[in-house]
């Protein structure tokens, strides 16, 4: 009933609810990212982990095909993503439990690159010492700095998901691998931004502010 609501009434949403559904399954982001020609992670949805070895190596990443977040007699949680010894997971488990496995991006720098309509901000973190999913590190969400300037092709492919998802706002993680190597990670259409240094968090804040006052962003 609330998303009839929603879809039906007659307010302008910054992220329309269904656009923003679609965008948190990872198969829609890498999808778009495919056909917009920029570089991800080698993907398979396996339930044989004889072809996960195979295709990705012994040491895949796996992560849930959407958000991971979830509730249970403890409360919140979060399944982060994580490199795996194949061999490890029972093999039973691959058979009952899709995993979406890819393979692993050895990154020089994370990026945590904040999108509102057209307005693009981006930060880096380190990645030397860290796990592939940095948020699993209390000290990573304090630690990111503002890039003052960020190389085009970073921002610009930023842009082009949000639009190709059709999200007014995203939160999106993109790793460096190398000089010029941009690789997209995830896109949370809901993600935080207010971790990020004060000079991009204000900025993300104002923006998304003035879109809700109705006012137009150049």
């Amino acid at each position: 009933m609330l998303a009839n609501i929603i879809r039906l009434g007659p307010t302008q949403w910054l992220t329309p609810l269904d656009e923003g559904l679609i965008a948190e399954s990872k198969l829609s982001q890498l999808r778009a990212a495919k056909r917009l020609g920029l570089m991800t992670p080698k993907t398979l949805i396996a339930t044989d982990p004889t072809t996960v070895v195979a295709e990705l190596g012994p040491r895949p990443v796996v992560k849930p095909l959407t958000h991971g977040y979830f509730f249970d007699e403890r409360g919140a949680n979060v399944v982060y993503a994580q490199e795996v010894d194949v061999e490890e997971i029972p093999a039973e488990l691959w058979r009952t439990v899709p995993m979406l496995a890819q393979e692993r991006i050895y990154a020089r720098r994370h990026f945590r690159v904040v999108t509102v309509a057209d307005r693009v901000w981006a930060c880096e973190l380190e990645a030397e010492g860290l796990p592939v999913d940095w948020r699993s590190v209390e000290s990573s969400h304090g630690a990111f700095l503002s890039v003052s300037r960020p190389d085009e092709r970073l921002l610009d492919g930023a842009r082009s998901m949000s639009r190709a998802l059709g999200l007014g706002y995203s939160s999106q993680d993109w790793v460096m691998s190398g000089p010029g190597k941009y690789v997209m990670l995830d896109v949370n259409p809901g993600g935080q931004w207010l971790f990020l240094p004060s000079e991009v968090s204000e900025l993300v804040t104002q923006a998304v502010a003035g879109w809700l006052r109705g006012h137009a962003w150049a």
